[in-house]
């Protein structure tokens, strides 16, 4: 009743032993339950696999992508660093024109 006491106000014992039910009868029970939880352990463990495999296919799908942006920064990297190059002049020389518009 309270778990936080050492006090215990009752306790329940259940059996599935019934009326009219056989050692056999309760084995068999205990049998069916327990295939129960295995094929709901299975589903869950092919569940599980299914997730792995759908977030590595997403990993090697984000890394070719990644290569292909890659290379085709390699093929195009003269053009890069030009434009790169003609941003800065391009900043160096504003920055340059508001310190003489200062003086």
């Amino acid at each position: 009743m309270f778990p936080h006491t050492a006090h215990v106000e009752s306790v329940a014992w259940f059996e599935k032993t019934g009326p009219a039910k056989s050692l056999k009868e309760v084995a068999d029970m205990e049998a069916a339950e327990e295939a129960i939880r295995e094929a709901k352990r299975q589903a869950r463990k092919q569940q599980e696999a299914e997730a792995e495999a759908r977030k590595q296919a997403e990993l090697a799908e984000k890394a070719a992508a990644k290569e292909a942006r890659r290379q085709h920064y390699l093929a195009n990297k003269d053009y890069y660093d030009a434009r790169s190059a003609a941003q800065q002049q391009a900043r160096d020389a504003a920055a340059g024109e508001e310190s003489a518009a200062k003086e």
